[in-house]
């Protein structure tokens, strides 16, 4: 989600396993419908949100990373939120496009007004591209594209590290402006809970603070370097496991997508999951294909529910194949589609139009 270096191919290795997450979390969930749920997938589904949080770790780790103890310059400030601005709003914006088409499409031939709630309100259309705090027609807290609720929140992080950089000197400075800012929401937000603020909602929740212990790992590694390897090893297991206990905590602790729950569910084992990957770098094989799929990683977390999967599952209804090939062969075909789809969506369009924007804009 956030701009990230090639060269740590550790962390792209985590976003192709946060992505890789989310969408076979989400190809379950619609076979779910088709097949019924089986004990796995309802276990798979309590648990492949934390993908979303590994990539909000990673993102505050990246953002100090490459900050670093740099004063900025109004000049250099700007070209900094120019630059995430573009990895993130252009293609998000063919993604919802091609979206809302289908939705059009759908309306067409059945006359559903539920699709005609979500496209017929402009208001609601135009925050959804805008990733404003939005809530939708039904009352949940999602933009037209669904998955685009976590892109509200890499925006308004991004915006926060660029106000922080006109104030502060070091990463560690950052870190303390940003804290500050983010706890002060947080407690605005308990305190005010009552009145169900939508801004609130989303900029004061707890899921904000999981950018900061992505740029907490990023001032430790900068102050102390990695662990060794054997010591890394042991502390991703122990972050991973965590991940996946959390699939067997009580109903009470699933909490929807903005709950205070989830920063300790899900966002400090991701933390300590990145902590210990990062001393795994010299193990990560360059030509690796999990590093490949960490470089296309958001065309695959935004097409592969805006458009993949709904015209994929579409044919194969048309063709009557969800009988003949049954759940496992029928998950692990979307699947596939669905990574070769977005390797060339990013390949033939999102690196060209990002390339394109760079050198327009960043003149």
């Amino acid at each position: 989600m956030s701009e990230v270096r090639s060269q740590i191919l550790s962390i792209q290795v985590l976003r192709a396993i946060a992505a890789t997450l989310v969408v076979v979390g989400h190809i379950l969930s619609r076979l779910g419908h088709i097949y019924g749920n089986n004990s796995f997938m309802l276990f798979f589904d309590s648990i492949y949100s934390c993908g979303v949080d590994l990539f909000f770790v990673i993102s505050g780790f990246i953002m100090i990373m490459i900050s670093k103890d740099k004063q900025y310059s109004n000049k250099e400030a700007l070209s900094f939120i120019k630059k995430r601005f573009i990895r993130i709003y252009p293609i998000y914006w063919i993604a919802t496009a091609g979206l809302v088409f289908l939705l059009l499409v759908q309306f067409q031939l059945n006359q559903d007004s539920s699709v005609l709630e979500r496209i017929g309100n402009w208001q609601f259309l135009l925050k959804s591209f805008l990733l404003i705090p939005v809530v939708d027609p039904a009352g949940n807290y999602f933009p037209i594209l669904q998955v685009g609720w976590t892109l509200i929140f890499e925006i308004f992080f991004y915006i926060l590290f660029f106000v922080s950089l006109f104030f502060t000197k070091s990463y560690f400075s950052r870190l303390v402006f940003l804290s500050v800012i983010i706890f002060s929401l947080v407690l605005l937000q308990i305190s005010l809970q009552e009145y169900s603020l939508v801004l609130l909602s989303y900029y004061g929740s707890t899921i904000v603070g999981e950018f900061l212990l992505g740029c907490l790992i990023a001032f430790i590694v900068n102050k102390n370097g990695t662990c060794t390897i054997s010591t890394g090893i042991v502390i991703t297991s122990i972050g991973a496991l965590f991940l996946i206990l959390s699939g067997f905590l009580p109903e009470d602790y699933h909490s929807s997508h903005l709950g205070e729950v989830r920063f300790i569910k899900w966002g400090i084992p991701a933390a300590i999951l990145l902590y210990g990957a990062l001393s795994l770098e010299a193990l990560t094989p360059r030509s690796s294909w999990l590093v490949l799929l960490g470089d296309s990683s958001y065309s695959l977390y935004l097409f592969h529910t805006a458009i993949i999967l709904p015209v994929t599952a579409e044919v194969f209804n048309l063709m009557n194949l969800y009988e003949t090939l049954g759940l496992a062969v029928t998950a692990v075909v979307f699947l596939i589609i669905c990574i070769l789809g977005s390797l060339l969506i990013h390949k033939l369009l999102e690196l060209p139009l990002t390339r394109a924007l760079y050198r327009v804009l960043l003149k």
